[in-house]
């Protein structure tokens, strides 16, 4: 076949080198994420914070549970809430890093009554970014996340170093046949 060209061993190795390094790169965003997500709110400061607001919302969701995949409404807590950190005032409206929609109506309305407007409570504020905060710091379990990423980090790190053993090894072994 006239036109085609076959990749050269430096190509390939190139190739993999860079496949190798994107895979480890995406497994450990992945790893990253799991682990930010169980624990890095544990070291968020507890504040006295103020009910500004709180009312029970809703919104439409695409149902992937369900294999019609219909939209569905589910219910979200909205607290707004003001605290002090370092001297200066901060308004937010965020309730867990992960967002507790609910397709029932009572169990976020029970969340919403916990918090009537003006009512002091404790949030946990983020010490390098104090305009995050939480009022729920439960973290989901995010093994499967960290244990995916790992296999991926493994993964692509040692197609990177294969990229390279073949980079160095396999290019002596040439010069030496030429």
């Amino acid at each position: 076949m006239a036109g085609d060209k076959q990749m050269t061993p430096l190509q390939v190795q190139l190739l993999l080198g860079c496949l190798g390094l994107f895979v480890a790169l995406a497994g450990w965003s992945a790893f990253d994420q799991g682990y930010r997500g169980m624990y890095v709110v544990d070291t968020w400061k507890p504040v006295e914070a103020t009910v500004v607001s709180s009312e029970v919302t809703n919104t439409l969701v695409r149902d992937e549970s369900s294999t019609s995949r219909k939209n569905i409404t589910v219910f979200l807590p909205h607290i707004e809430y003001r605290y002090e950190f370092g001297g200066k005032e901060y308004r937010t409206d965020q309730y867990s890093l992960h967002y507790p929609s609910n397709p029932s109506y009572d169990p976020v309305k029970k969340i919403i009554d916990a918090h009537p407007m003006g009512k002091r409570f404790t949030v946990y504020v983020n010490p390098k970014k104090p305009s995050e905060a939480v009022i729920n710091r439960d973290k989901k379990p995010a093994w499967p996340i960290m244990i995916f990423g790992g296999v991926f980090m493994v993964l692509g790190a040692g197609v990177f170093m294969i990229a390279v053993w073949l980079f160095v090894f396999g290019g002596k072994s040439r010069l030496k046949e030429e």
